[in-house]
């Protein structure tokens, strides 16, 4: 069975058993760190997969709008760093994302 499927159905089972019927549901899936084994580098495949499903019912939250028990809005102005800085952090970052990408396609077709 896929992940995916096992994640609906957890989320779709999870929903009904509290009885919602409007919610919104977000899982957040990755991959851990397996403490007594750990693999570092490029290769993820021997980690360990986590999730977490978070949940919000909605018909609480329509409800607190009608009673205008809303939660507070909160507006923060952020200043930006350097824009170099952050163009090559995210340069690297996505240089590493797209290696280990390329690590997962070529791992289960034995190309290395």
């Amino acid at each position: 069975m896929e992940t995916g499927s096992v994640v609906r159905g957890v989320c779709w089972a999870g929903s009904h058993a509290v009885g919602w019927n409007s919610a919104t549901i977000r899982p957040i899936l990755f991959r851990s760190l397996d403490e007594e084994h750990p693999a570092f580098g490029v290769n993820p495949f021997p980690n360990p997969l986590a999730c977490y499903i978070g949940a919000w019912d909605w018909v609480n939250i329509s409800a607190m709008r009608r009673s205008k028990k809303a939660v507070g809005r909160l507006r923060v102005n952020l200043e930006s760093s350097d824009a170099k800085l952050n163009a090559a952090m995210a340069k690297s970052g996505a240089n590493y994302m797209n290696s280990q990408l390329i690590k997962m396609e070529a791992l289960p077709q034995r190309l290395c």
